[in-house]
């Protein structure tokens, strides 16, 4: 009997498997983490923005409260952050909307600091219904590119996430 070479062989299976469940588990493991911090972005978002209700810089107090939650996570790109106007189901209305996206390269026209360029401008704050019974919801969407850490196998390259909280508009209270 020649069984020399069995426990290389056997080792090598092994540590293939091994291998792949290490890197599964940290792949999904970051991703799992940073899906939980994309949906606590759009939350934060959102109830930042029933407060704000109709105040002129209700979208940057948004935008800065769901940025904001994002920070923590790394090798993830923002697409686009949606402000729009939704119903008690939690219809998303790209039609009533206010669309941002990440500075660029030679933007021009940016709000909140510098940092977001207004792609649509469709529901401005202004317009937006805080008192009555028939208030306004408001839905918060953050678009966000979410890339693989190793790059090996099947977590490769990215994939994108889009995220949504909805909430009733509030008259603001102020102190």
């Amino acid at each position: 009997m020649r069984e020399r070479g069995t426990a290389s062989i056997e080792l090598a299976l092994v540590f293939i498997i091994m291998l792949l469940l290490a890197i599964g588990t940290f792949e999904w493991g970051t991703g799992f983490a940073d899906r939980i911090n994309l949906a606590s972005s759009v939350r934060e978002g959102a109830r930042v923005g029933a407060a704000a209700g109709d105040n002129v810089d209700a979208d940057c107090r948004i935008i800065e409260a769901a940025a904001g939650a994002l920070s923590g996570t790394s090798g993830n790109t923002v697409k686009q952050l949606y402000i729009y106007e939704s119903d008690t189901s939690g219809t998303f209305n790209s039609a009533i909307s206010q669309i941002y996206r990440p500075q660029q390269p030679g933007d021009v026209g940016l709000v909140c600091g510098g940092g977001w360029y207004p792609i649509q401008q469709s529901w401005p704050p202004n317009t937006r219904v805080v008192l009555g019974s028939n208030r306004d919801w408001l839905g918060v969407r953050v678009q966000l590119d979410h890339s693989w850490k190793t790059g090996f196998l099947w977590w490769n390259g990215t994939v994108t996430w889009n995220e949504d909280a909805i909430v009733r508009l509030e008259p603001e209270v102020v102190n």
